[in-house]
């Protein structure tokens, strides 16, 4: 998942945005799902952690 910011030419641009593709496999979209899934977890935990230190 690129993140957004190299689809604008715009410096700063989508910063705080991810693409998604239209996927036609389903077995690909449920792999990229967990993949989401997963990364949202660590996601969420570093944010915690990182907040538990400041």
């Amino acid at each position: 998942m690129p993140p957004g910011n190299g689809f604008y030419a715009t410096p700063g641009k989508g910063l705080q945005e991810v693409r998604f593709a239209y996927v036609l496999n389903e077995n690909d979209l449920n792999a990229a799902m967990d993949c989401l899934e997963s990364a949202l977890k660590v996601y969420a935990t570093t944010v915690m952690a990182v907040a538990q230190v400041s």
